[in-house]
Order: structure tokens, then C-alpha cells, then sequence
């Protein structure tokens, strides 16, 4: 799951990490991050000290779970994020 918090060329997120243990809680950790390459890197170095595979990076857009694959699906997420943010306040 990822989450933006700011606007900004190194966008601060939240990365959730949903173990596949019974009874496991949710490992989350922020990170800065400037684009989709620099994210998955910091999910799967988040993964690896949890021994397990990162899945690929989602929001919730709401409705649905919305898949990230490149930059242009991050900017998405930003963007949507961003709204919602404003939205709420």
C-alpha cells in the first residue's frame, strides 16, 4: 500500500507490508521516495527483513486496489492522494 504525504520531488510514503502469517500484524514502515524504481526497492529491502517477497505496490483508490507497475502509475497514486488529502480537510 503505498500513501503520499507531500507534493514534493522526494515524496514521503508509507509502505505497508501484509504478512501471510496467521494472526500477523502489518508491517509499515515511511520512506522517501522520487519514483517507482527507488520505491520498489525500499518495499523489497522492508520484505527481505520480514523473510518474504514483496507482492507489488497498490492503493485503494476506494473502490478498488490499483496495482502500480511504473512511474506513470505512481503519479496516479500521488495525484490521487493528494485529492483525497485536500478533500479531508
Amino acid at each position: 500500500m503505498v500513501e503520499a504525504l507531500a507534493n514534493n520531488p522526494q515524496r514521503n510514503i508509507l509502505v505497508k507490508l501484509q504478512l501471510s502469517a496467521p494472526g500477523a500484524s502489518p508491517v509499515c514502515k515511511r520512506v522517501m521516495a522520487s519514483d517507482y524504481a527507488t520505491l520498489m526497492v525500499m518495499a523489497a529491502k522492508l520484505a527481505a527483513r520480514c523473510n518474504t517477497e514483496p507482492e507489488g505496490l497498490r492503493y485503494d483508490d476506494g473502490h478498488d486496489w490499483i496495482m502500480i507497475e511504473d512511474d506513470m502509475d505512481l503519479e496516479f497514486a500521488y495525484d490521487f492522494a493528494a485529492t483525497k488529502c485536500k478533500k479531508q480537510t
